[in-house]
C-alpha cells in the first residue's frame, strides 16, 4: 500500500471529508493490489491452509506481505471502507480484512473465517 507523504497529509486533514477520502482511496488499493495484511488471526497457517500464499515482505511497509490467492478467489471492497473480503471461486466469503488507510493512524489485519463442516449448522 501507497503511504503518503507528509505534503499529501497536510493536504487531506485541511479539507472537510479528506481522511475518509482518503481511506477510501486505500481501500480499493489494497483490493487492486497483490498484498494482505501482515497481521493474520488465528494465524497464517490458517490462511496457508487455504491456499493463500506469504510471498515475502513489503518493502517500508510492514502493515502488509505480498501475496496471492487460489485460482478464483478475489478481494472485494465492503460498503465501509475499513473492511474488505476474501471470497472463494463460489462467492463465500472466505477472510475479513481492516485496513485503516488513515495517515495518521494506519492499521490492518485480516482474520480467517471458520467454515461450517459440510452437514453441520449452526444452533
Amino acid at each position: 500500500m501507497r503511504k503518503t507523504s507528509r505534503e499529501e497529509n497536510k493536504a487531506v486533514s485541511s479539507v472537510p471529508g479528506g481522511v475518509e477520502v482518503q481511506e477510501a482511496q486505500a481501500q480499493q488499493e489494497l483490493v487492486r493490489s497483490e498484498e494482505l495484511p501482515a497481521r493474520c488471526r488465528p494465524s497464517w497457517a490458517a490462511a496457508e491452509a487455504l491456499g493463500i500464499k506469504r510471498l515475502g515482505p513489503v518493502p517500508d511497509d510492514k502493515l502488509f506481505v505480498r501475496a496471492t490467492l487460489p485460482q478464483g478467489w478475489k478481494k472485494l471492497a465492503t460498503d465501509h471502507s475499513y473492511w474488505s473480503k476474501i471470497v472463494d471461486e463460489s462467492g463465500v466469503e472466505r477472510v475479513s480484512i481492516f485496513y485503516k488507510g488513515a495517515f495518521y493512524d494506519r492499521d490492518a489485519f485480516m482474520d480467517v473465517l471458520v467454515q461450517p463442516e459440510k452437514g453441520k449448522t449452526g444452533s
